[in-house]
Order: C-alpha cells, then sequence, then structure tokens
C-alpha cells in the first residue's frame, strides 16, 4: 500500500512539474508574441521576426501562440520578399488553426475567438499570387469562404 501512495504522491509531483512548466512557457510566449507585434508596430521588423520565433519556442505546445507566431513569421517574410519562407509559415499557422478549430466544442467555434482569423488566409493568398500561384491562392480563399459559411451556418443552429 505504501508503494501505491509513493507511486501517487511521485506521479502528482511530475503532472504538477509539467502543469507549472506549461505554464510558464505560456507566460513567456505570450510575452514574446506581444513584445513581436509590438515591434512590427514600431518598423522595427528585424526584431519582430527574432521575437516570433523566441514565441514559436516558448510556446511550441500551446496551439494559440504556435499560429499566431507562425502568422507573424509570415508576415514578416512576405514584408522581406522571403516568399518561400512567408509560404512555409502561413501554411503551418493554417494548419494549426484549423486544427484548434476543428478541435473545439461547437459553442467556443462561435465564439469571438475565430472572428479575426481571416487575415491569415489573406496573407497566404498574397503569398501565392507573388508566386504566380492563382490556384493554390484560390484554395486558400474558398478555405476561408468555406469555415466563414460553415460558422454562419452553425450560428443559426443554435
Amino acid at each position: 500500500m505504501a508503494l501505491v501512495f509513493a507511486r501517487l504522491n511521485y506521479a502528482a509531483a511530475v503532472r504538477l512539474r509539467a502543469t507549472n512548466r506549461l505554464a510558464e512557457d505560456r507566460l513567456e510566449g505570450q510575452c514574446a508574441l506581444r513584445l513581436a507585434n509590438a515591434c512590427n508596430r514600431l518598423n522595427r521588423h528585424p526584431e519582430a521576426l527574432d521575437l516570433y520565433e523566441r514565441a514559436l519556442r516558448e510556446g511550441a505546445q500551446i496551439p494559440e501562440i504556435t499560429w499566431k507566431s507562425r502568422y507573424g513569421l509570415g508576415r514578416g517574410y512576405r514584408r522581406q520578399d522571403r516568399p518561400w519562407a512567408a509560404y512555409k509559415h502561413l501554411g503551418q499557422a493554417i494548419r494549426t488553426l484549423e486544427t484548434l478549430r476543428g478541435a473545439l466544442p461547437k459553442e467556443q467555434v462561435l465564439s469571438p475567438f475565430f472572428e479575426d482569423k481571416t487575415g491569415v488566409y489573406r496573407e497566404m493568398v498574397a503569398t501565392c499570387l507573388r508566386f504566380r500561384r492563382a490556384d493554390r491562392a484560390l484554395e486558400y480563399a474558398e478555405r476561408s469562404k468555406a469555415r466563414n459559411l460553415l460558422e454562419l451556418l452553425a450560428r443559426q443552429d443554435l
């Protein structure tokens, strides 16, 4: 019996450390993300890219930080005329966002959380057009429209 309690205590301690580390990562990732956004607004773009990378490292286990960091990196690389890097990060931002959206219950999907997510699709469309890939640009535009339509229809179901 003592062995069982010892294992339970150990498991609880491990879980607590993991939870604390995740909370620290979330806080550090959010701070780096906010600093990166501030640098962007101040036209300090190289610093912003470094901070988006840091936010991505710190918040790697947190989908909201991941997609926002990748979106910031995509915008930054597009601004630097590095379309392949922009395409890569924007694509990963969209995949993360769509995975996150698909995993949420219907009530949360309809919350304001998703109302400001069309910017990442617009950036991807512009990046695809930069490559002269109208077919890919149209695909991303259609994905964005389809998501918005599904959310509108789901709102009417409530």
